[in-house]
């Protein structure tokens, strides 16, 4: 071999990390939704699983269907849980027997205690049927019949089922972070035992929630899993989007995030001239540029699910939120029956685009959503095309610096990032974020190595201000054109 190696020499580089990348997918906040446990806080699921994965004719459920009967097709959808009223303790068994069979053999009668450490007394519970069940959500189905048959004791209103993941989770009835009384599982004494089955020695613990604000649930999503950039919510009532206040602070807590906000409202508020307490002139007055509100008086339609749908996942910063053509999509107004959908008025729709509100209209023979801004005024495109072009640098130079020998105050790391700069200000000129003409040019101009001082050299923090100007390249929403015939 030494021959050889002195002729051919092969080297292969080994990363020693990979960048950071955020990835522009949609999360889903649902109130009180039995489908994500609240330990988990979020599951991810996909055109092909959600029917499985969630509860037919919940929020979520909903919001996926909408979601997903758009012309784009995005990869997966998370679904988070957000605790909007008190959420009981729960003990989860990982370690649960999944072979069905040896579930049929304990028979058609079998036993195991329960008890809530420092709560109630001990309970024998009588699981009858095992010997016929098929799957293991029939397995839980029969547990939860023989806490209900207890009827009058503490443990009556308890509840097992399979989560999402796979997990065997046994669910009391004390909501609250003050009520978590342990539940505890042993080994039943009348007949066959199958507490063995539940394996309590891997079990743990969940502690109940306290009512939380949806922003306080975004937070304990992101803690777990930020993989997600679009944001929409829905309370449990199924009825919208939740109070002005809550939207608001929703709002606020996006602004300080690389995410992106979208809210439906069904607020006439919205659609007067004169309203400032709707949550669209709110948000608009905050210049809250994170945000995007969508008018609709058609809450069960889930306009926010569709205008979403048919834009994830086209390439970042080259499409157009407006005229989108949406699939299932309602017009915003309200007929005088108060539920057939109608377009809005001239008066309406002035008064929405006065708050940078979007809506949706037909024309055409197409339905679509209108004008596909953020509040403040700004291009949705835009603000999530900047957002790919940074974090598209960023993942790019975090990468260098992790497997770079030496980066340093000198010119051929000034050229490196600079030309890191470049790739990403042609891609972004290549999606037409941006614009380069004789009048509004594209300039780059990067310092010397000898232009830093002393002490920005000793602080071992390079920082390049101003080093690009670039011109964004707005899209147009509407056309006016005017000519002359003569003779």
């Amino acid at each position: 071999m030494a021959v050889i190696q002195d002729h051919v020499a092969i080297s292969a580089v080994l990363q020693t990390a990979s960048a950071p990348v955020t990835t522009y997918e949609q999360l889903f906040l649902a109130a009180d939704c039995a489908d994500v446990p609240h330990d988990l806080r979020s599951i991810w699921t996909t055109k092909s699983s959600y029917t499985d994965d969630l509860t037919s004719s919940t929020n979520a459920y909903n919001f996926a269907a909408a979601f997903w009967a758009q012309s784009r097709t995005a990869t997966r959808l998370m679904v988070g849980f957000w605790a909007e009223t008190d959420q009981e303790n729960f003990v989860v068994f990982p370690g649960v027997e999944t072979t069905i069979a040896t579930w049929v053999l304990k028979g058609a009668t079998a036993y195991f205690k329960v008890a809530e450490t420092g709560g109630a007394t001990v309970q024998e519970i009588t699981v009858t049927g095992l010997d016929a069940v098929t799957t293991l959500a029939a397995v839980a189905a029969r547990i939860t019949a023989g806490f209900v048959a207890t009827g009058g004791s503490d443990y009556e209103s308890y509840t097992c089922t399979v989560d999402p993941t796979g997990r065997f989770i046994i669910t009391s009835d004390d909501p609250g972070a003050a009520n978590s009384y342990p539940i505890v599982i042993t080994a039943g004494t009348t007949g066959t035992d199958i507490s063995d089955l539940l394996v309590p020695a891997s079990a743990y613990q969940v502690a109940g929630l306290d009512a939380e604000t949806p922003a306080a649930a975004l937070a304990a999503i992101s803690a777990i899993d930020d993989d997600y950039y679009y944001i929409c919510y829905r309370g449990a009532n199924g009825t919208g989007t939740s109070a002005t206040s809550e939207q608001t602070a929703l709002s606020t807590a996006v602004q300080s995030m690389d995410k992106l906000l979208v809210l439906h409202s069904s607020d006439v508020g919205c659609v007067s001239a004169v309203s400032t307490s709707d949550i669209a002139y709110v948000v608009d007055a905050a210049k809250d540029s994170r945000t995007a509100v969508i008018y609709s008086a058609h809450t069960a339609n889930f306009p926010d699910a569709r205008v979403q749908g048919c834009v994830i996942p086209a390439d970042e910063g080259t499409t157009s939120w407006a005229w989108q053509v949406l699939s299932g999509a309602n017009e915003s107004g309200l007929a005088g029956d108060g539920v057939t959908a109608l377009g809005l008025t001239t008066t309406q729709r002035t008064a929405l685009k006065n708050k940078n509100c979007n809506w949706i209209e037909s024309a055409g023979g197409s339905t679509y959503m209108y004008n596909g801004v953020t509040a403040n005024g700004n291009e949705i495109r835009v603000m999530l095309g900047r957002d790919w072009f940074v974090n598209g640098i960023t993942g790019e130079i975090f990468t260098d610096m992790l497997n770079s020998p030496l980066n340093a105050f000198d010119n051929s790391t000034l050229a490196k990032f600079e030309g890191i700069v470049r790739t990403w200000l042609d891609a972004a000129l290549a999606r037409r974020i941006i614009i380069d003409t004789e009048d509004r040019p594209i300039t780059i101009d990067f310092p010397d190595a000898d232009d830093f001082t002393t002490a920005q050299r000793a602080s071992h923090t390079m920082t390049l201000s101003d080093v690009f100007v670039a011109y964004l390249n707005s899209a147009v929403n509407d056309v006016a054109i005017t000519g002359t015939f003569t003779i």
